[in-house]
């Protein structure tokens, strides 16, 4: 009976002795599992914190962009509020013009004035059809009053140029246009300036997917991202759509060295571009491990 007693005992002791260790070991998994989940909670976390923070830098250096913009269609107010564009002869007008070259900013390689024939003077002392051109049918065709372009080769300097267009108006309509010609490098200079991290740049697309800006610079006015992605960048093509539909928004595809980049873009006020900055990824994973400890 004392040797039932004594088995009795030393079964009990095991059996509480692997519930204990049981009950660690379920406590250990649950504890790593828990850290597990909640490093993948705030990673998420992270991520979308990073989204939404890359979106904001897009939109900040869209607006950079915007008001650059802005500042070199208010420079064009001399020439449109002029009293010679206001109630002079359009003989009267190209005269003038070529008077006041010296008004003209520093970032315009030189002015032009066209009448509804689509005939263009320079104050520079040259003449040029423009009659086809985007900037004219918007002004006189589409009835707007101010209007910028793509990067498109000038008839004048053969320079890929953009042209900063006002209208002349007078009794509500448009009788002709001034435009301000500039060299699509200044505006390209400002966005290859800009730096988001170690990794991270700009690039910028018109309406119809060509690259305005990139820091590949063999792609510009060249690389056409809707329809001349490369293989294996077919994701590029569906980022483009986006782009030139003017949406906002992120996304995540393997950018031009072939690492995941993330992609936040948003329209430029004021033309028809779209606006992107790219990071790649494994920098902002290593910015949320270090936040992570």
């Amino acid at each position: 009976m004392g040797e039932n007693a004594s088995s009795n005992t030393e079964k009990r002791k095991s059996l509480v002795f692997r519930l204990v260790l049981f009950v660690g070991i379920s406590i250990v998994c649950f504890n790593a599992l828990q850290i597990i989940v909640t490093g993948e909670i705030t990673k998420k976390s992270q991520l979308e914190d990073s989204a939404n923070d890359y979106g904001v830098v897009a939109a900040a250096y869209s607006q950079v962009i915007s008001e650059k913009i802005n500042s070199y269609f208010y420079a064009m107010n001399f020439y449109v509020n002029s009293d010679m564009a206001l109630e002079g002869t359009f003989d009267q007008m190209r005269q003038w013009l070529v008077s006041q070259e010296d008004h003209r900013i520093s970032e315009f390689d030189y002015i032009m004035l066209a009448g509804s024939d689509g005939i263009a003077y320079t104050d520079t002392g040259k003449r040029i059809d423009i009659s086809d051109r985007p900037y004219f049918k918007a002004i006189m065709q589409d009835g707007k009053t101010k209007f910028i372009d793509d990067p498109v080769v000038s008839r004048t300097t053969g320079q890929s140029v953009i042209h900063v267009t006002r209208a002349i108006v007078r009794n509500g309509k448009n009788i002709g246009l001034i435009s301000g010609v500039m060299q699509s490098k200044n505006l390209g200079e400002i966005i290859s300036n800009i730096k988001v991290g170690n990794t991270g740049y700009a690039f910028v697309l018109a309406d119809d997917g060509t690259v305005i800006s990139h820091p590949n610079r063999d792609w510009i006015n060249k690389r056409n991202f809707l329809t001349g992605y490369s293989e294996g960048h077919e994701d590029m093509g569906e980022l483009a759509k986006r782009m030139v539909s003017r949406e906002t928004g992120h996304a995540w595809l393997k950018g031009i060295y072939d690492e995941l980049e993330f992609i936040s873009f948003t329209p430029v006020g004021g033309t028809s571009w779209s606006m992107a900055v790219s990071i790649q990824q494994k920098e902002i994973y290593s910015t949320i491990s270090s936040m992570m400890g």
